[in-house]
């Protein structure tokens, strides 16, 4: 993934500073195919912390179908995709 490619908005640019400076990401430099991006990879470190990430993801929608049911987890999950398209990138709108 390549900074340019994450929109270069200067939440993300804050995002991959602050993730830098832990051991999760590591920024290369330059991306072979575009010398003003740098490239962004997951370090070990980093791909451990997102398995962990999805399977508690993956933990959490079991619960709340388990707690609610099938039918209002899926109600819950396709408002929460139509929100989430209204916003055409990450940005705060305005």
């Amino acid at each position: 993934m390549t900074a340019s490619a994450l929109g270069g908005s200067l939440l993300w640019v804050g995002s991959v500073c602050t993730a830098s400076a832990r051991p999760v990401i590591h920024v290369r430099s330059p991306d072979p195919h575009d010398a003003r991006a740098r490239r962004i990879v997951f370090t070990e470190t980093g791909l451990a912390w997102l398995r962990a990430f999805e399977e508690a993801v993956a933990q959490t929608e079991a619960e709340f179908k388990q707690e609610v049911g099938v039918d209002v987890a899926t109600v819950v999950s396709l408002g929460l995709e139509a929100y989430a398209g209204g916003y055409s990138s990450l940005e705060s709108p305005t």
